[in-house]
């Protein structure tokens, strides 16, 4: 887990930090929140973080030579994670795992398909890893610790989120699901929480992200073959500078994006100023959400500290206006 937790940071840096730097914001899901201003800019800020994780997590999958994973961390899903034969300790498995799994006489596993690959792959990387560092994301260098308050519910409200998308990536092909695991219910909020009763569009369009994660895994990582033709790639991409060459030119249309946006992100990310939008504010810019690319507005990748400052010297002029 530990090499895979420092494989994921990329993925969770930002949208965590920004919890972290912010202690009154509210990302809470309670029995009382209703419709009107308040649930639709917290419902805003959550599917801005969870929308990034998800985006982060495939990105690193797709990633080239810079994102490259552990050596280690691929072995273990070509020999252990995915591959028939292997005998896994019944108190690693979930109960939903091993009821989907199937075995020989000896116990060992058989007839690994794609569905049972995608299934461990989401098991481990989001319900054992990512679900549970995003809750102590000061344990892979990202922020401050902190104890009890809001940010600790903040931060639980989005590895529920997480969890729940995840499980929506299962349904697709699963009917047994972790809603009941006690490891899990350790983790999140119980399933009595209106946060499980959300229903709402980024759930599953994150859902589709974390299957495609998965199976780019799986295609890249599966077996000792597909390992081999990976590096290959990825071996051709940093001596051809492919991977700088691509993001150089995300890092110049990522400014463009901050430029052009950052008095709404001094709005919402980070909950800076806390300034309340008018309703219609608000409504507008759900409208436009709907119609913009979702990849293009979700996911910055950006520097956070910079973004921040700048939103900040934003917002202090305002306030001397």
């Amino acid at each position: 887990m530990l090499l895979a937790s420092r494989w994921i940071i990329p993925a969770l840096k930002t949208p965590l930090t920004s919890v972290l730097l912010e202690s009154s914001m509210d990302l809470t899901i309670n029995a009382s929140s209703k419709e009107g201003h308040s649930i639709k800019r917290k419902l805003m800020r959550l599917e801005i973080r969870t929308t990034a994780i998800c985006k982060g997590l495939l990105r690193l999958a797709e990633g080239g030579p810079s994102l490259r994973m552990p050596r280690q961390l691929q072995n273990f899903i070509s020999q252990f994670l995915v591959r028939d034969g292997i005998y896994f300790p019944l108190d690693w498995l979930f109960n939903h795992e091993i009821e989907n799994l199937e075995t020989d006489s000896d116990g060992a596993i058989q007839y690994m398909n794609q569905d049972r690959k995608r299934m461990l792959i989401i098991g481990f990387f989001i319900y054992r890893v990512v679900v549970s560092f995003i809750q102590m994301p000061w344990k892979l260098g990202i922020g401050r610790q902190v104890q009890g308050g809001m940010r600790v519910k903040n931060l639980k409200t989005i590895a529920t989120i997480i969890y729940r998308i995840a499980n929506i990536a299962l349904s697709y092909y699963f009917e047994d699901l972790p809603e009941h695991e006690e490891y899990i219910s350790e983790m999140v909020f119980p399933t009595s929480s209106p946060v499980h009763k959300l229903d709402h569009p980024f759930l599953k369009t994150n859902a589709l992200r974390l299957n495609k994660f998965a199976d780019i895994l799986i295609d890249r990582y599966g077996t000792k073959e597909a390992i081999r033709a990976t590096e290959l790639k990825l071996s051709k991409m940093e001596a051809e500078g492919v991977g700088k060459r691509d993001n150089n030119n995300s890092n110049k249309s990522l400014d463009k994006r901050l430029d052009k946006g950052l008095a709404q992100s001094a709005k919402w990310f980070g909950g800076l100023g806390q300034q309340d939008d008018d309703e219609d504010d608000i409504a507008e810019n759900n409208d436009k959400d709907q119609s913009e690319d979702n990849d293009s507005k979700m996911s910055r990748r950006f520097n956070l500290s910079e973004a921040l400052s700048r939103a900040k010297k934003l917002s202090d002029k305002k306030s001397e206006h």
